[in-house]
């Protein structure tokens, strides 16, 4: 009979215990919990946003699917698209290409899970061009239309470029906010464009021929002895616009009518007609200018005076003068007695005493330049009373010689009066 050792007997109770506990007992395998396989459940796009300055150009996007325990899945595709293919298309690479200026939303797709990245087609210019080069313009106030294109970095016109116009010598030509531009004088100048930092320029030059010369004004009447008048003479191309720069020289048809100075200064010198001539090279033009003084007073001499009686007489002189005090020689003059049972007046001036008491003389010449009117005041001492010889001595003194002082007045052989007459 063989004997069992004893550390035999625990090794097996142990060995049944185990058993036991792992449930092997009955020779089944131990139970194990499930294990739940990745799913794409995020993507990232990098970059998420991009902005492309030129049509063609493009940018790389990249995606990475996360699963639902937010861990990168590998190998797993994922499709491309765009909102707006006619501002940005994608490649099945996630290559994204600008197509026109604007913003496109690009998505990458992966079952139900899905990201987003927006890209934004900005043109920016990198080149102006403006037509035509070069131009010319042969008058002044003559318009030539520029116009500019600008280009991005691939060539692409940029449309809807926004331009501003300058010119380098406004005195030359000016230009519009269109590109319009108008010459001004003579020369050359640059009509630039400009547009996001970047610019060109076209070569503009003025070249004018003076086709004519008009003097201002063509015609003019001075109304008195030494008035100027300031003459202008212009240039003017095939546009009759005025043409700078272009010098003169003056002349009179008859200088004692009226004078020039080298400036186109006129000066009347007496009453007549005359044309004065601006001249430049072949060019001459001219103005009529008249000289027709007009009185602004009229000086009446004397301006008071005495008849002592009735019958008695008195010669009135008159002189009109114009605005500069000069004479006016070819005027007439109007005279008449405001009362006339004082003093009458004939056509000459000649006055007679009527009556006693005063009155009053005026004279207007015709060629005045208003109511201008001279005037004399004359007193009648007395009537006429008594026909002695004295008496008619005395008048006969005073009409011829207008004397006062003593006198001795011997009329048929005998002394009539002696001392001074009254």
């Amino acid at each position: 009979m063989r004997r069992v050792e004893p550390w035999t007997g625990a090794l097996a109770a142990i060995v049944l215990i185990f058993n036991g506990a792992c449930g092997g007992g009955d020779g089944s395998a131990p139970p194990t919990d499930p294990v739940e396989p990745p799913v794409a459940t995020t993507i990232n796009i990098t970059p998420a946003t991009a902005q492309l300055a030129s049509i063609g150009a493009t940018v790389q996007l990249n995606a990475t699917v996360l699963d639902q325990r937010g861990q990168p899945m590998a190998g797993v595709s994922v499709t491309w698209g765009s909102n707006d293919a006619s501002v940005a298309s994608v490649g099945s690479n996630g290559t994204v290409t600008a197509v026109a200026n604007g913003s496109a939303s690009i998505t990458a797709t992966s079952g139900s899970a899905s990201g987003t990245a927006n890209v934004t087609v900005a043109q920016q210019p990198v080149r102006v061009e403006v037509a035509p080069g070069t131009a010319s313009l042969s008058s002044i106030g003559e318009t030539v239309q520029f116009t500019a294109e600008a280009f991005d970095a691939n060539g692409h016109a940029v449309a809807g470029a926004a331009f501003t116009w300058t010119s380098s010598n406004a005195s030359v030509a000016t230009v519009d906010a269109a590109g319009l531009a108008t010459s001004t004088g003579i020369g050359s100048a640059e009509i630039a464009a400009g547009a996001g930092g970047v610019r060109a320029a076209a070569e503009l030059t003025v070249t004018v021929e003076a086709v004519g010369l008009e003097v201002t004004p063509s015609a003019r009447t001075l109304f008195s002895i030494g008035e100027t008048l300031r003459l202008s003479a212009e240039a003017v191309d095939t546009n009759g616009n005025a043409v700078p720069g272009i010098s003169v020289t003056w002349t009179s048809e008859n200088s004692g009518i009226a004078t020039v100075d080298m400036s186109g200064l006129v000066t009347s010198v007496r009453t007549g007609s005359t044309n004065i001539y601006a001249k430049a090279g072949a060019l001459a033009d001219s103005a009529s200018i008249s000289v027709a003084q007009l009185a602004v007073r009229v000086e009446m001499t004397p301006e008071t005076d005495t008849l002592d009686v009735v019958g008695d007489t008195l010669q009135l002189t008159a002189v009109a003068r114009d605005a500069n005090g000069y004479e006016v020689e070819d005027t007439d003059y109007i005279w008449t007695a405001r009362h006339p049972h004082i003093v009458t007046v004939d056509n000459n001036g000649l006055v007679t005493a009527t009556g006693k008491g005063s009155g009053t003389i005026q004279v207007r010449a015709t060629r005045a330049g208003g109511n201008y009117v001279g005037t004399a005041s004359i007193t009648v001492l007395q009537d006429s009373g008594g026909d002695t010889a004295g008496d008619a001595a005395d008048q006969v003194v005073r009409r011829f010689f207008r004397f006062r002082g003593p006198v001795r007045l011997i009329v048929d052989g005998e002394l009539v009066r002696a001392g001074g007459l009254p």
